[in-house]
């Protein structure tokens, strides 16, 4: 199971509807920093294809402005 991290910066004013919006996620956990200047998302997911399938649904989300990977645990023999 794909775990991973991101560091994700929110569009002004968007702060807590994403970061409820998020924790509300399946296989997502959200945590603010103390300035609310980004989330920390961490991901687990029961296998690759959900991975991508959640990794396309935070990149077209309207309320991020940027998302950036940090740490990701692809069991081996997942790998692309």
């Amino acid at each position: 199971m794909p775990i991973c991290s991101y560091v994700v910066n929110v569009v002004e004013g968007q702060f807590e509807t994403l970061c409820q919006e998020l924790s509300a996620t399946q296989g997502c956990d959200a945590y603010p920093s103390d300035g609310k200047e980004v989330i920390v998302l961490v991901t687990d997911t029961p296998s690759k294809e959900e991975d991508k399938r959640l990794y396309g649904e935070l990149k077209n989300n309207d309320k991020i402005s940027c998302i950036a990977i940090s740490f990701a645990d692809i069991p081996e023999g997942e790998e692309d």
